[in-house]
């Protein structure tokens, strides 16, 4: 990576990704910046996963930023990492827990939502889930005729929920 200044490339220079770049402005301080380009022919974007987690030092695109809603597998305890993504759908065929997802990380939001097959079932959030003041504390227990959204934000390392709502289908 080259530091190059803007003044530098009146004579048809490039500036590349990761360059840092000084920028003058008479009476002002300089500033310099890292520049971030868009993925060209050859040039690497970073996956979800890689975005996802912060393990790589690429560039983005946008599918690289948003990633698809995650489908949990259903089963007595619900389990989701949230290096998978940021939103995740389960359907429940019986009375569930939601265990504390795994790789939580710093500031980290999004939303789980759940839906009921074959009868009315009831969903309950494990102990070490938090929950913001006036949020329904449950268990919640979900009709075959709606859905159930559980919105979510990590914060000093605790998974907490935000929000709990419900929308017919």
């Amino acid at each position: 990576m080259a530091d190059v200044k803007i003044s530098d490339l009146t004579d048809g220079g490039a500036i590349a990704a990761g360059d840092l770049v000084e920028i003058e402005r008479p009476g002002s301080p300089a500033v310099s910046r890292k520049v971030a380009l868009s993925p060209v022919a050859g040039q690497a974007a970073a996956t979800f996963a890689e975005f996802n987690s912060a393990t790589a030092d690429k560039v983005l695109a946008t599918g690289s930023v948003w990633g698809s809603t995650v489908a949990l597998t259903d089963g007595a305890t619900i389990n989701a990492n949230l290096n998978d993504g940021y939103d995740f759908k389960c359907t429940l065929g019986g009375n569930r827990t939601q265990a504390v997802p795994t790789n939580l990380r710093e500031g980290k939001k999004g939303a789980f939502h759940y839906k009921a097959t074959g009868s009315t079932r009831t969903l309950t959030l494990d102990a070490g889930i938090k929950l913001y003041a006036g949020v329904e504390a449950g268990p919640y227990s979900i009709l075959t005729t709606e859905k159930l959204l559980v919105a979510y934000i990590v914060e000093d390392g605790v998974f907490e929920v935000t929000n709990v709502s419900r929308r017919t289908l």
